[in-house]
């Protein structure tokens, strides 16, 4: 009868730990969609923030062209505040694209999925890691000897009436 609760128990207890580890692995993973969700939401305020720029530019060089005034001095001022904002978007950027565990192709910008090959933009291969590197190495290093065989003649079978 020990026997039994000792089972029971034990069952009970590698069920209680699968529960907890499956527990964290849904709280990491929560997690992760949430700081996903976060810095989606900054990119998109950063990106609105340049697009105000935008729109607050083009009314002041229209109403300085109205008035005849020089308008070089307004357009450098906002540019530069563009320039901060799309530097801060590409940061966050390449912070989202950790959270995701992506890649950046090194032609056209594009996040790809870590395991990607090529870039689901372009096509550009995304990388060769150190360990694919090794294993090519290894490949064209890699030599096969073939022994060198005589061709065997076929064999005619006797017939009776040959002589």
């Amino acid at each position: 009868m020990d026997e039994i609760f000792d089972r029971v128990r034990e069952h009970a207890s590698k069920a209680k730990d699968e529960a907890a580890k499956l527990t964290r692995q849904v709280v990491d993973k929560t997690n992760n969609l949430i700081t996903q969700t976060k810095l989606n939401f900054a990119v998109s305020e950063t990106e609105g923030k340049i697009k105000e720029i935008y729109t607050q530019m083009g009314k002041k060089v229209y109403e300085k062209h109205l008035n005849g005034e020089d308008v070089y001095e307004e357009l450098e001022e906002s540019c530069m505040k563009i320039d901060d904002l799309m530097a801060e978007a590409a940061d966050l950027r390449e912070k989202l694209a950790e959270v995701k565990d992506s890649v950046k192709c090194s032609e056209c910008g594009e996040y790809n999925k870590k395991t990607s090959i090529y870039c689901s933009k372009c096509g550009s291969v995304l990388r060769d890691t150190e360990a694919e590197q090794a294993v090519k190495a290894e490949e064209t290093e890699e030599t096969v000897e073939y022994a060198q065989v005589e061709p065997v003649k076929p064999h005619k079978p006797e017939t009776e009436g040959e002589e």
